[in-house]
């Protein structure tokens, strides 16, 4: 449940101002008040590289849209674009025609606000001056490191992320303590590039403990004739495969589930959707945390305030989670688990679900007992005085 909005400085000046000219309206006179746009519809422009069915994308846009429309002072119009720009090889190549076919469709519809997802967050910061010039932005889901040395234009801000490899390899050899040999799976796509770039750096260290080979997948079928070799004492562990190394759209929700059905070896994962498809788990990115965090920045925009890059937040919606059910196939105990760990899929049993109502049912029967045992020993006792 999303808690409701705090009332802020502004809106409290807002509603003072209000309620100033409503008073000089009543008493007769011409108010000199021109209308306050806090109940003016604003447009929300949702931009998005990837396809409209990728788990993540509809996670974050459903968050982002149920969070603007409970906290919002005023209604909120959406709209909604799906680039597609990872769908290829690089998906540079039509970039231009998009900006125009944008430019040209926003041109009488000017958005208060844009919120760009991680694949269309670099077209926008291109392309800002071009097709919306002055617009706030707010990007979501892109790590730091991404932009590089990139000079970002004011009115532009980000709720940061990044995969932790480091953190998710660190969990799988504290409960595999006998892993040899790690399998790292990678996608094809621009982002899946920039998660496999991350992994190489953030995991090289470990190369004196185990063997790390990092796989990128050149059709989902060789990568399931690879995986189902491997030898005791091997992990798997499946970042981002958005497409194959030749553009051929997969998912990891995909790649988890066939690499469960051909490979005994266990499978960690760094996406918080993988849990429940085949993963023991990891400490996982959670995209709808992602979505509610950026748009408790729209709000603040819309409310006025101006944000920069230096406003940005960082290491936002990761989370230690784990599948109950691959723990009790691998004989892992919960208490071998990082503290604050999120455990799905437990068998739940009546004692858990209904602990306080058996033991309020169990009282009154022990109660009722004990009042009929007395009033059968009554006559008993009376017979016997």
């Amino acid at each position: 449940m999303i808690a409701p909005r705090s009332f802020r400085a502004g809106d409290l000046g807002r509603l003072a101002g209000a309620m100033i000219c409503a008073f000089i309206a009543v008493a007769g006179f011409v108010s000199p008040c021109v209308a306050d746009d806090a109940d003016a519809t604003k447009t929300v422009l949702l931009l998005y590289g990837e396809p409209r069915l990728l788990p993540s994308i509809v996670q974050a846009d459903e968050a982002i849209r149920a969070t603007l429309t409970a906290r919002s002072l005023r209604p909120i119009t959406f709209h909604t674009e799906y680039l597609e720009l990872l769908a290829g090889s690089n998906g540079a190549s039509f970039e231009p025609e998009l900006a125009r076919l944008l430019e040209k469709k926003y041109a009488t519809v000017k958005p208060d606000l844009i919120v760009a997802g991680r694949g269309a967050a670099h077209f926008v910061l291109s392309r800002r001056a071009e097709i919306f010039p002055g617009v706030p932005v707010v990007m979501m889901g892109l790590s730091r490191a991404s932009l590089g040395s990139r000079n970002v234009e004011s009115g532009i801000v980000g709720v940061f992320t990044a995969p932790e490899w480091a953190a998710t390899l660190d969990v799988a050899l504290a409960l595999q303590p006998g892993t040899r040999r790690v399998i790292v799976v990678h996608g094809g796509s621009p982002i899946d590039r920039e998660w496999a770039a991350r992994a190489q750096q953030e995991l090289a260290p470990y190369e004196r403990r185990v063997e790390l080979q990092h796989l990128p997948v050149p059709s989902l079928d060789k990568l399931l004739a690879q995986v189902a070799q491997l030898s005791e004492g091997s992990i798997v562990l499946v970042g981002s495969v958005i497409a194959d190394t030749g553009g051929r759209p997969l998912g990891a929700n995909l790649v988890v589930q066939e690499i469960a059905k051909v490979s005994p070896r266990p499978i960690y994962g760094l996406l918080d959707r993988l849990v429940g498809h085949g993963i023991v788990g990891g400490r996982v990115l959670v995209p709808g945390a992602h979505g509610v965090k950026a748009a408790e920045m729209a709000l603040r925009i819309l409310d006025r305030e101006t944000l920069n890059i230096g406003d940005s937040v960082e290491n936002v919606g990761s989370a230690y989670m784990f599948d109950a059910r691959q723990l009790a196939r691998l004989g892992i105990s919960e208490t071998a688990l990082p503290a604050s760990s999120i455990v799905r899929f437990r068998d739940v049993s009546l004692w858990r679900l209904y602990r306080w109502q058996l033991l309020a049912g169990l009282s009154v029967f022990l109660i009722e007992t004990a009042l009929i045992a007395g009033l059968l020993f009554e006559p008993r006792r009376r017979h016997i005085a």
